[in-house]
């Protein structure tokens, strides 16, 4: 699923989190450092108590791959957070 439009954040048990919160103000400071773009967003964002924000791009196996404004988001996201930052991609696949 992707989702085009109005961005919602919600927590690990599905209420929705205020645009104000750490992952809000991630995502508003990306926004802005990308041009005022929320183009190649990741799918999932951690922030954990050690600092250490864990980015999360879902991809279907064999069907999906990372586009080009996805890389240029994680090299602003690595511009902001520096070492703080952990990327990774996860494939998923249907029988």
């Amino acid at each position: 699923m992707e989702m085009w439009g109005p961005v919602a954040f919600v927590s690990h048990n599905l209420i929705c989190i205020p645009l104000g919160s750490v992952i809000g103000q991630i995502f508003s400071a990306a926004k802005r450092a990308n041009g005022n773009s929320s183009a190649g967003f990741p799918d999932v964002v951690g922030v954990f108590p050690d600092g250490k924000i864990a980015f999360r791009e879902a991809k279907r196996a064999k069907k999906d791959r990372l586009r080009p404004q996805q890389h240029q988001m994680a090299d602003v996201l690595r511009g902001l957070y520096g070492a703080r930052v952990d990327f990774a991609v996860i494939e998923w696949d249907v029988a």
